[in-house]
């Protein structure tokens, strides 16, 4: 997603017919970033009251999220990939603005309903049994995060990325592998392109 065509879509909706951008910070199937840093950024100069939605089930737990400083709404994630627990666990955060508009929003579903979940017994109010289980797994990946502290981590994977996309660059060059192309692309010379 490029912020400023983000922005520059926001300014041409001048009704507000928009009510979310939804964007996932990494997309798994082709290992696209976003930069959601920047995308909030756009969204408020547009000055659009759009809430910004997103999506970090491939990316919370495996480089930085700052959800208040880059101005996210409403952030998801799950329990797997990189907070390392078996998947089956849910999460959303909800900042203040999201949950004032959530009030008003005409879609909600008992299931989805954040109100159903909220108050100091939360936890009876689940669609199914708890999963103690898997919460006591997300308890374990996360002091083993907090343990080698989150910078570390970051820094773990974007060397580990760099060696693949380096090991497979090499890869292709010998034709040993080389990355997806375009049915244009596959009849000319083999070319690799950037994870």
């Amino acid at each position: 997603m490029r912020p400023a065509e983000v922005e520059a879509r926001l300014r041409q909706d001048k009704d507000h017919q928009i009510k979310a951008i939804l964007v996932a910070q990494v997309d798994t199937a082709s290992g696209a970033v976003n930069d959601i840093e920047a995308i909030g950024k756009a969204i408020k100069a547009a000055k659009h009251p759009a809430l910004f939605m997103v999506d970090a089930v491939a990316s919370l737990g495996c480089m930085p999220f700052e959800m208040d400083a880059w101005g996210i709404d409403v952030a998801m994630s799950g329990s797997q990939k990189g907070l390392m627990a078996p998947p089956g666990l849910g999460f959303v955060a909800a900042n203040e603005r999201a949950r004032h508009v959530h009030k008003t929003a005409n879609l909600r579903t008992p299931y989805w309903d954040w109100t159903e979940r909220e108050g100091v017994e939360h936890y009876r109010k689940y669609a199914a049994p708890h999963p103690c289980i898997f919460s006591f797994a997300l308890r374990q990946a996360i002091d083993m995060l907090l343990d080698e502290e989150l910078a570390n981590v970051f820094q773990r994977h974007r060397l580990l990325a760099e060696a693949v996309r380096r090991a497979v660059a090499i890869w292709a060059e010998g034709q040993v592998a080389r990355f997806q192309t375009s049915r244009k692309q596959a009849s000319g010379p083999t070319r690799s392109r950037p994870c």
